[in-house]
């Protein structure tokens, strides 16, 4: 194991505070479209092992409600039991997700291939060129791409974002026209601390911290409720 790899940034959560980090992200899983939920195996003190996701769980009684994994069977599986029922969670194909497991201080996966800082800022300008053809008039995108060029955690969250913006903005335009960008002429990008969306004057400002990957933007529904408040 490589020194500063993931492994080592992954934390040891007790059973109940992971449960918690599972049901914190069904919870984003519906306001992003790009947020997946973890797949689990509970593993109980009676020696069972029930497969599939979390879909509740009272932080007061602990107890939870999993849908198990998709059968032969048409309908659902449903399971009921108390967290002091399980010994162990294993989460499958764990660094995939690995935003989950680091309670969201690591979002890049390992041995993911984040394109070069060129390819990065050609697909973005195709998503805003993309974004002004359905809008009927020319944006712009204004990015301080130097944040970028050595820091492929940060170049990965900003795809996310820019992808986010796209899905976000394509469907105000699917509903409300090429009017739903008011007098819009920009996109700007700002990395720092704050995590919002605004209009100023004729832009549009994306503000985010990249450095903390998914937490550090806005969700979709979060995004679009920014924009529909804004424009």
């Amino acid at each position: 194991m490589k020194r500063g790899s993931v492994w080592e940034r992954i934390p040891a959560l007790a059973v109940r505070t992971l449960l918690e980090e599972l049901l914190a992200a069904r919870a984003r899983s519906f306001e992003d479209d790009a947020a997946a939920l973890p797949v689990v195996t509970l593993l109980t003190r009676s020696g069972h092992a029930i497969t599939g996701q979390l879909l509740a769980y009272d932080l007061k009684t602990h107890d939870i409600v999993v849908e198990e994994l998709a059968t032969a069977r048409v309908t659902a599986d449903l399971t009921y039991l108390n967290a002091s029922e399980i010994s162990a969670v294993r989460v499958q194909r764990a660094l995939d997700r690995v935003d989950v497991i680091t309670r969201g201080e690591v979002e890049l996966p390992p041995q993911t291939e984040v394109p070069a800082l060129l390819e990065v800022r050609r697909e973005s300008a195709a998503r805003i060129a993309a974004l002004s053809e359905r809008a009927g008039r020319p944006l712009a995108l204004e990015v301080d791409w130097t944040r970028f060029a050595e820091d492929a955690p940060r170049r990965h969250a900003l795809r996310l974002l820019l992808e986010s913006f796209e899905r976000v903005v394509t469907a105000l335009i699917a509903g409300f026209g090429g009017s739903a960008l008011g007098e819009v002429e920009r996109v700007v990008v700002q990395d720092g601390e704050a995590v919002d969306a605004t209009v100023d004057g004729t832009a549009i400002v994306l503000r985010a911290d990249l450095g903390r990957g998914r937490l550090g933007r806005l969700t979709d529904r979060r995004l679009e409720e920014a924009l529909e408040r804004a424009l």
